[in-house]
């Protein structure tokens, strides 16, 4: 698990270094991904100023109210289904991001900061490899947009899940975590139309790329 556990490092950098009002109220909102590939979204809020209420919504399934707590002066959270089947931790900086232990096994998660779930429009789709030549790795790509902002969850089947965040227009997405120094170095963009989103992905270290392709709807 290397290479997550090097994502959620940038992440909890980012939460320390960035500024949350620790006397507002928290909404948070945004993408799930499992190691399965199956999507969702996180809804999360704070009723106080240290618990977190919310819920995990997945296609076809009732929606799974989650609680927890949130620690502002360590800018963490920890929260988790009332029978403990889904449980995730992560950090906030200027998004909030994580793991988590779910039923199918490893998860991921990426939420905006002061959101809403109306607020946010998610894509997912399949990943393709198509470059080495006959390189056959799949996967899944979930996006969330929310004004000029964008989140992603990224995963080829048999490795660990990326998270990072982007920007957004109208008409794309563009999502870069790492660089050629650090552990990853992946570049995710997307052109948005219609509902419809199709673009590329490049995994600099590793050497592969390939496309990718998702709608509004989740990732069964």
């Amino acid at each position: 698990m290397k290479r997550f556990a090097a994502v959620v490092g940038v992440l909890l950098l980012t939460a320390c270094n960035e500024h949350v009002d620790d006397t507002a109220r928290l909404r948070l909102a945004g993408i799930y991904l499992e190691e399965s590939g199956r999507s969702g979204t996180i809804a999360l809020r704070t009723p106080d100023m240290e618990h977190l209420t919310g819920e995990l919504t997945l296609p076809g399934e009732p929606a799974i109210p989650l609680t927890g707590s949130y620690r502002p002066e360590a800018g963490s959270l920890t929260f988790a289904s009332e029978d403990g089947a889904y449980a995730f931790n992560g950090g906030l900086g200027s998004y909030a991001g994580g793991t988590g232990v779910v039923p199918a096994g490893a998860a991921a998660f990426a939420l905006f900061v002061s959101a809403e779930a109306s607020d946010v429009t998610a894509y997912c789709g399949p990943a393709l490899c198509t470059l080495p030549e006959g390189c056959a790795s799949q996967g899944a790509v979930q996006v969330a947009v929310r004004g000029g902002s964008a989140l992603m969850t990224f995963l080829l089947f048999g490795s660990d899940i990326v998270v990072g965040p982007g920007s957004a227009s109208a008409t794309a997405v563009n999502v870069q975590v790492g660089n050629t120094s650090a552990t990853i170095d992946l570049n995710v963009r997307g052109d948005l139309d219609a509902g419809a989103v199709t673009g590329t992905w490049t995994d600099v270290l590793a050497g592969t790329s390939g496309t990718w392709n998702g709608t509004t709807a989740p990732c069964p």
